[in-house]
Formats: C-alpha cells, sequence, structure tokens
C-alpha cells in the first residue's frame, strides 16, 4: 500500500505545533524541551490557548480559534506567523475550524460552542452552552468578521462540511443525531432536517451517544467519529446522508473506543475501490464487545490496498494518571468497502453490535504507556491521550498529545505503526 495523497499546510502544521510547546513561556525564559535530534523548535506562537487551525488550500492563510476568538494568520513564512484579522468571542471551545470555499471567492469558517460561548452580534442572549455555532466570513482574510450565528438541536464540539465549497453543514451531534444545515446563504443558515441513526449512539462512557468530528475525503467519504465509533458516508445528496459502512463491534469496545473516536483521515482516498464482496475479509464477530483486544493480526502492508487505511484518534480522558498501551493512542482501521446497498442488504436496522466490517489493524501509544520505560514507568499524572494529527503524502502523520508533546508516526506500513 502507498500512502501519496497530500494537504496545503502539513510541514506548517508541524512547525507551527512544535513552535505552541513554547507559546505558554514568559517573553526571554528559557524552556526545557525534551525531543529527538531530527525535530527542531524553530520559535513560540505569538499568541496562546489557540484550540484549533486550518489553512487554506490556495494561499498561505491561517485561520485559528482560540479561548478568546478567531484570527487570521499569515503563515507565508510558517516559522513567523503574522496576525491578519480578529474577531474576538471568548468561548470554550471549538476542536477543529471547517472552512468553506466558493467558486466565487467567498470563504467561510465555522466555529462551535462546547460548554460556554459569547458571539458578539446576538444581543442580550449572547451568551449560550454548547448547541450554537458562528459562521464567520473571511473573504478578506485582514478583516473577518461574523456572518451568522447558529442555535442548533444537536451537539456543535464541531462542526463539519459536506463538500469543499461547504454548501452544507453537519454538527458533531449527540443522541444519535446530527443537524444538517444549508450554507447557500451565510449569513442566514438554514436548518433542513436532524438526521438520526442508530450507529451514532454511545459507548459505555457515553451512553446516549455524542459525536466529535467529521472529516470528508479526496474521494468525498464524510467520516463521522464519536462515541458510536465510525461511520462513513455518501454525501453526494448532503441532505440525505446514505452510510457506506461503519467499524465493527470494536467501534464501541473499551479496548478501541473506551471514551471517545475523536479524529480521522483516509489518504489516497481517491484511489480507492470497493472489493468485491466475495474478496472483503470480513472479521469474526462474537457480539461480545470487549473481545479482539489486539488488531487483526492476519493482515500485513502487502495484503492492505490504497485508500484502505483510515487512521483515527482515540481520545482518552479517563486515563489520567497512568498511560494504557489499549487507550488513547494512534489506530489504523481497514476499509474494505464502502457501498450503501450492501451494508443496508447486510444490516438494515443499522444494529451497532453488528455493525459493519471496518477493522482495526494497528495501533500505537507513547512510551509513557510502556511499565519497563525508564522515565515514566508505565505512570504519568498526566492526560495520557492522543489529539488531532495530520497525514503527510510520504505516509508520515504528525499527531499532537496532551502531555506527551508532538510525536512523528511512520504509517507507511499501517499493521506496524512506529514513531
Amino acid at each position: 500500500m502507498r500512502l501519496r495523497s497530500t494537504r496545503f499546510g502539513t510541514a506548517v502544521a508541524v512547525a507551527v505545533a512544535a513552535a505552541m510547546s513554547a507559546a505558554f513561556a514568559p517573553t526571554g525564559a528559557s524552556v526545557p524541551v525534551l525531543m529527538t535530534d531530527n525535530i527542531e523548535l524553530v520559535g513560540a506562537f505569538p499568541e496562546a490557548s489557540v484550540v484549533a487551525v486550518t489553512f487554506d488550500p490556495l494561499k498561505p492563510v491561517m485561520y485559528a480559534t482560540s479561548l478568546s476568538g478567531f484570527t487570521t494568520w499569515d503563515v507565508t513564512d510558517p516559522t513567523l506567523p503574522k496576525a491578519l484579522g480578529k474577531v474576538p468571542f471568548p468561548h470554550f471551545s471549538n476542536e477543529n475550524v471547517k472552512l468553506g470555499v466558493r467558486p466565487d471567492g467567498t470563504r467561510f469558517v465555522m466555529a462551535g460552542f462546547d460548554l460556554v460561548g459569547y458571539s458578539p452580534d446576538a444581543g442580550a442572549t449572547n451568551t449560550r452552552g454548547t448547541n450554537r455555532f458562528v459562521v464567520i466570513d473571511v473573504t478578506n482574510p485582514a478583516a473577518p468578521k461574523v456572518a451568522a450565528t447558529v442555535n442548533t438541536t444537536t451537539r456543535t464540539h464541531t462542526m463539519g462540511c459536506a463538500n469543499t465549497a461547504c454548501t452544507h453543514a453537519y454538527t458533531a451531534g449527540s443522541g444519535g443525531k446530527f443537524d444538517i444545515y444549508d450554507m447557500a446563504d451565510i449569513k442566514a443558515p438554514r436548518l433542513v432536517r436532524t438526521y438520526e441513526n442508530p450507529l451514532l449512539l454511545g459507548n459505555a462512557t457515553f451512553a446516549g451517544g455524542t459525536g466529535h468530528d467529521w472529516d470528508v475525503d479526496r474521494a468525498g467519504v464524510a467520516w463521522w467519529v464519536g462515541s458510536g465509533g465510525i461511520v462513513g458516508f455518501d454525501v453526494t445528496d448532503p441532505e440525505n446522508p446514505a452510510v457506506l459502512n461503519s467499524s465493527d463491534f470494536r467501534g464501541q469496545s473499551n479496548q478501541f473506543n473506551k471514551y471517545i473516536a475523536h479524529n480521522s483521515q483516509r489518504p489516497d482516498a481517491e484511489l480507492f475501490t470497493s472489493r468485491a464482496k466475495e474478496d472483503v475479509d470480513a472479521y469474526a464477530r462474537t457480539g461480545n464487545p470487549n473481545a479482539g483486544v489486539e488488531p487483526r493480526s492476519n493482515v500485513d502492508v502487502d495484503g492492505v490496498r490504497d485508500g484502505e487505511v483510515l487512521f483515527v484518534t482515540e481520545e482518552d480522558l479517563s486515563a489520567t494518571g497512568r498511560c494504557s498501551s489499549t487507550r488513547g493512542g494512534l489506530q489504523a482501521w481497514h476499509v474494505q468497502e464502502l457501498e450503501a446497498d450492501r451494508y443496508q442488504a447486510t444490516n438494515p436496522t443499522f444494529d451497532r453490535k453488528k455493525g459493519g466490517t471496518i477493522a482495526p489493524i494497528g495501533k500505537w501509544t507513547t512510551e509513557a504507556a510502556e511499565v519497563n520505560d525508564p522515565w515514566t514507568k508505565g505512570n504519568v499524572a498526566a492526560f495520557c491521550s492522543a489529539h488531532y494529527f495530520d497525514v503527510h503524502h510520504t505516509g508520515i502523520v504528525a499527531q499532537a498529545w496532551y502531555m506527551q508533546g508532538l510525536r512523528i508516526i511512520d504509517g507507511r506500513d499501517p499493521t506496524q505503526l512506529t514513531q
């Protein structure tokens, strides 16, 4: 299998992530940094409390949300970002900035509220908890402005776009549901419907179900991840998404999703072709959600075709105080088929226990999970969990961790992920 897909700004993201490790240090302070000799700290990011960023695909502009609001950045020199414009709106917290790029040049981003937030255009009702997102017009990156504030019926920890132009937007969702918005007029997003599916319900930690993130790959497949595991949707008709496949029973298991499936990317998606039904290596399903602690051992890199790997972070905030080899890491899942009719025929009721045929084939956690590691001996009084990542066209994954720093993972063999 070859991993060749590329995303504008991956190198920038690595540089910024490295720089942000010094973001909270006083000016002129000496910051001790533990790192391998193939990574260089190039400087400190000029704004603290940045939570999420995305990059413009056509020009060197980065869009970032922080606890204090939204800022556009000129990243022509990725080691020295320069602020272009800002919209202040304190909120906690939007974790994934989604950008819409229209043929007429219009650009906008969406920022979701999770626990609490302040919308500068919402008058007396400006303070609100979850179930709200803000649309920011960034057509002129030097003068970003709030285009709309929208109250939703489901959770908005993050927002998702159905396509590059973001003609439609999806909430992260909750309770087995997510909202679908028509974004034709960014000043007045229109609720089309609230989609509901049992596959989106919860695991042992989030029994009621909560979504976390959307990613649309280069083949146009929209990937939802959350407490229900992994679901791939055909969004050719963005108002009527159709399930193409989902994770098998381990998508809700303690070993692979004790807390929440956090985010995903599928490199080389445009090279993917579904296997014939008889060629799909369906993993035996025991019906026991705690079975199958390890990824599949009968798959090697030669058995994985282009576009068949979905990388997923499992976030695990319950791992505080002790790292674990089965919790809070990077995972590789094997996608062998994406066929709505086939899925509907085999799982017509969207039974979560039955699930689909997407199965784990690799995982990686930091050395802090090793009991014999001389630094930690498996005990770390910290958040020992992975967070967002990006995949370089060479197959290298740059992944941020809560308190385990930035990790560069070789994902070219998804069955043997290595640092």
